[in-house]
């Protein structure tokens, strides 16, 4: 019998379908991946993860789980690094929500009162620090204001133009063809003067 367990152990294969070759994904909106294989995995991982997935009361965990599906699809997330952030900030926010809890019980002693929200305070810290790197991957948060000059013989025209990060800024400039252009305003020629209304108006120089 145990020779037979060993041989079946040794003949087990790991069946993996790449996303290209998978049926369309129901549930992208979850795991941002183009294969529902990664998608309820990472699902299933972060229910899982969370204090209402502990409870014996069926209801109670069903409508639990079911908010939190419904939380992670208001996100819009985009792929799966995004999914794996959003997972992590759900996690840390319900590990905190639980300390706070625990520290709160009657009849708590003070040195475990003060662990607990020791504890509750770092978790919180940890989702600051992952919403902040959602932001930087989706380019929230960075407003790059650039300024064209339009010179011809008579008049000088300054428009403003407020440029917002995308997706995948710093590594990129994608979708935004205008911003290789004036990466490196220093390259541009500019003359000391121009003339309006027949009188000369000096343009400040950086």
């Amino acid at each position: 019998m145990a020779n037979k367990a060993k041989n079946a152990k040794e003949k087990e294969i790991l069946q993996v379908v790449h996303p290209a070759d998978a049926p369309p994904p129901k549930l992208k909106y979850i795991g941002g991946s183009d294969s529902d294989a990664w998608n309820n995995h990472l699902a299933s991982s972060v229910l899982n993860s969370l204090v209402i997935a502990q409870t014996p009361f069926a209801q109670d965990r069903q409508e639990g789980q079911a908010a939190t599906i419904a939380g992670i699809a208001s996100v819009e997330i985009s792929d799966p690094i995004e999914a794996i952030i959003v997972g992590q900030i759900i996690a840390a926010n319900d590990t905190s929500l639980e300390m706070r809890r625990r520290a709160w019980l009657k009849d708590q002693s003070f040195e475990c009162r003060v662990k607990y929200l020791a504890l509750a305070d770092k978790a919180a810290r940890t989702i600051g620090t992952l919403s902040e790197a959602l932001d930087r991957r989706r380019g929230k948060g960075q407003q790059i204001v650039v300024k064209h000059v339009t010179v011809n013989a008579d008049q000088a025209v300054v428009t403003d133009h407020v440029i917002t990060g995308t997706r995948g800024l710093p590594n990129g400039n994608r979708n935004q063809p205008h911003a290789k252009a004036i990466s490196n305003a220093s390259d541009l020629e500019m003359p000391c003067d121009v003339e309006t209304d027949g009188q000369k108006v000096p343009i400040a120089s950086s």
